[in-house]
């Protein structure tokens, strides 16, 4: 009797153990392919802000060097919190 109960809850903790390895498997490749999914866009939104801030640091070069247009640029960039520094 002892011996039966002892083999199934020995046999009940293995599949809990188990379902508990098949879930944390399962979650894992799910967050691996969000992961990946999200790559291309990070980089992409890396490449954008390059852009950005190279367009920026030339208007600030530009309005440093008295461009009305530039200033003006540059001032509704401050007035919007946007920093740009020369590089």
């Amino acid at each position: 009797m002892l011996r039966t109960q002892i083999g199934l809850l020995s046999l009940a903790f293995l599949v809990a153990m188990s379902f508990q390895t098949y879930e944390l498997v399962n979650s894992r490749s799910n967050l691996e392919a969000a992961r990946s999914g999200q790559q291309s866009s990070l980089e992409q939104g890396q490449k954008l802000r390059s852009q950005l801030d190279a367009l920026a640091s030339g208007a600030a070069r530009l309005a440093s060097a008295g461009d009305v247009g530039a200033q003006a640029v540059i001032e509704q960039l401050r007035r919007d919190g946007i920093t740009v520094r020369l590089p």
